[in-house]
């Protein structure tokens, strides 16, 4: 039975040159039986930082090659949060945990701010419309 590769929480910390980013990585700590967790929780290991260029960025963070052309490391801003690996969006209302671990592997980069981004303007319209979505 093949290991399961770990689902990583990526910061992009800083450009430190055009070609040159610092990121911030961390675990998810699956000794705690995750399988609904947000990005926010206490669920991931202490953050490590790394430094990558367009050229070690995939390889230093396994991240999948399928992903490669649609995040290449020049479109990344600071401040932007990925998840990567086995991970996608937890569609159930009933949770208030955003992201689930796959039952199926399909290993992916996962941009959590567009997730946040989403949650906050729908949390502002229904703020708006006195709780009318």
């Amino acid at each position: 039975m093949q290991k399961e590769k770990p689902v990583y929480r990526i910061t992009v910390d800083e450009f430190l040159a055009e070609d040159l980013v610092r990121v911030l990585f961390a675990e998810l700590d699956i000794s705690r039986n995750t399988t609904l967790f947000d990005d926010t929780t206490d669920v991931w290991k202490e953050e490590q930082a790394l430094v990558v260029n367009s050229e070690t960025w995939a390889e230093k963070l396994a991240l999948p090659a399928t992903r490669l052309k649609a995040y290449p490391l020049s479109s990344f801003c600071e401040g932007q949060v990925f998840l990567c690996g086995n991970v996608s969006l937890n569609r159930s209302k009933k949770s208030r945990q955003k992201f689930r671990i796959n039952k199926t592997p399909a290993r992916k980069l996962l941009p959590v701010t567009t997730q946040v981004h989403a949650e906050i303007k729908s949390l502002y319209k229904k703020a708006l419309t006195g709780g009318q979505s």
